[in-house]
């Protein structure tokens, strides 16, 4: 039993830790500014040269209540449970968290390709708590709703779990409209707690004359790994590849941009699998069932004769320890499947620092059984700032309107950033039903800086104002020789001097 009450407060220490810890965010998704768009399609190349970033992201969701449905300043704790429980449409159910710490995020950019590395934690939460946990907590056994029945909680379907990810993405420009990427990580599985079943009741029954009776039940499935082991993070990041809960995973993608105004993009990333082997273990509680009558004399007299009531403590344990092991005797593993994400966007440029984009991802959250789409458009409002808003949907056929706004600061060869998904969260926390935000800092090196996003570098491009192609050093095939720039200002093109034949830049 103590084994037990120990894997449940590892549980609530993690489910706590995940909760304050995250920050993410879906914004940005096709932004060449951020060197972070490269982990969700390989294919993407941010336009610095070298460039070194760290940030952090958090998506996560609570469909079924707002905060204020159980923290309401104007109501005490016992109206705002009493009430909750009492809600029919109120639940704890489908609580999704995905957060992912990047430390380090390296990208090099070339002429005509784009290797990166990212090394950072994911952690994955999806929860199906029961309010009949809180009622019971805060209620007792003898409100209404639970006199004289069965007050159910089931936990069941719920899981916890991280891993250390080490990726390395490449991308390859094959001519002047497409673009595609590939990138493979080496996972390292650092816990896992699997809740598959999780049933529990207890039974009350007070009638007038006193008479009381207490019924238990019990129905729970749990696995683990990393519980009895547990490898500190600093041991994942000394040897990320070798050890023991190893996995993989890989994503490929492809840009298409046909022309100065349009680009298309598709990816497919995170299909891999996890192999858990370190003190994996099982704890299993199958159909327990324990009744305890108050008036039993047969009970009454062992009290009297004994002084104490340890023979009912006995007889719980009796019913209710449960059955614990090494997972799979055979080889003391199992896997964990990562179900791909799927990335749709387009994107129109009205100018090099000013477009809108569709994005739709067809599987998101922590158990890939969500969707989204995003509106978004990004515009530089000053030569060191660019500023986005998005309207998005999450979780089609259980939808929210969230309206959203980013921010991408310059200064000097540090850019900050910070983005969210959900405005209405940040203003208005207490009604919330999710939070999604994305906020980190990147140290740009090196002089392949392409400020027109024409994959033509900003040393080389005779016309940096303009989207151009590589066989015309960033000019368009409808003024070769006669390369143009923006003004100053940006607002009209004037002729500068005539290129010699012989500095063309062409490619075969």
């Amino acid at each position: 039993m103590l084994r037990f009450i120990k894997h449940i407060a590892w549980l609530l220490l993690l489910l706590y830790s995940i909760e304050i810890q995250g920050q993410a965010s879906m914004l940005g998704f096709n932004n060449k500014h951020l060197i972070q768009s490269n982990l969700i399609n390989p294919a993407l190349r941010p336009q610095y040269g070298w460039a070194f970033s760290m940030n952090n992201q958090l998506t996560s969701y609570w469909p079924n209540i707002t905060p204020s449905d159980l923290f309401d300043a104007n109501k005490s704790a016992y109206q705002s449970v009493s009430d909750f429980v009492g809600n029919p449409v109120k639940n704890l159910r489908e609580i999704d968290v995905e957060n992912h710490t990047n430390l380090l995020t390296v990208g090099y950019r070339r002429r005509f390709s784009y290797l990166s590395f990212n090394s950072g934690i994911v952690q994955q939460a999806d929860l199906n708590l029961d309010k009949n946990a809180l009622g019971l907590l805060y209620l007792g056994n003898g409100y209404k709703d639970y006199i004289g029945k069965r007050a159910g909680i089931d936990f069941g379907h719920s899981f916890i779990r991280a891993y250390w990810e080490n990726r390395i993405s490449w991308g390859l420009v094959l001519n002047d409209y497409l673009t595609i990427g590939f990138s493979y990580s080496k996972l390292k599985g650092l816990y896992n707690y699997d809740l598959q079943r999780a049933n529990f009741g207890i039974t009350t029954d007070t009638n007038a004359q006193g008479i009381y009776a207490l019924g238990l039940d019990a129905d729970m499935y749990l696995r683990t790994s990393g519980t009895q082991d547990f490898k500190p993070v600093s041991g994942a990041m000394l040897f990320p590849g070798g050890g023991v809960n190893k996995g993989r995973s890989m994503g490929l993608g492809a840009v298409y941009r046909p022309n100065e105004n349009w680009q298309y993009s598709i990816s497919m990333i995170n299909y891999g699998i996890i192999n858990w082997d370190n003190s994996c273990e099982f704890l299993e509680l199958k159909n327990a069932k324990y009744v305890f009558t108050g008036v039993d004399t047969t009970n009454s007299m062992k009290i009297l004769d004994q002084g104490s009531t340890q023979f009912v403590t006995d007889s719980i344990n009796a019913h209710f320890t449960p059955n614990k092991g090494i997972y799979h005797p055979t080889n003391g593993s199992f896997f964990t499947s990562l179900p791909s994400q799927w990335n749709y966007g387009v994107e129109y440029f009205f100018t090099p620092h000013n477009w809108v984009s569709f994005n739709f991802v067809s599987r998101t959250g922590a158990n890939r059984d969500k969707r989204c789409w995003t509106l978004q458009s990004q515009n530089r409002i000053k030569e060191n700032v660019d500023v986005m808003f998005s309207y998005s949907r999450y979780s089609l056929g259980n939808s929210r309107h969230l309206l959203g706004m980013g921010i991408i600061a310059y200064k000097g060869n540090l850019q900050l950033h910070f983005l969210a998904n959900n405005l209405k969260a940040l203003a208005d926390f207490d009604r919330s039903h999710g939070l999604m935000l994305d906020a980190g800092i990147t140290f740009l090196i090196g002089r392949n800086v392409d400020a027109d996003n024409d994959d033509v570098p900003d040393y080389r491009d005779e016309c940096k104002g303009i989207f151009g192609r590589r066989n015309y050093l960033g000019c368009t095939e409808d003024m070769p020789g006669k390369p143009y720039e923006y003004e100053p200002q940006g607002k009209e093109l004037h002729m500068i001097e005539r290129l010699e034949e012989k500095k063309r830049w062409r490619t075969k």
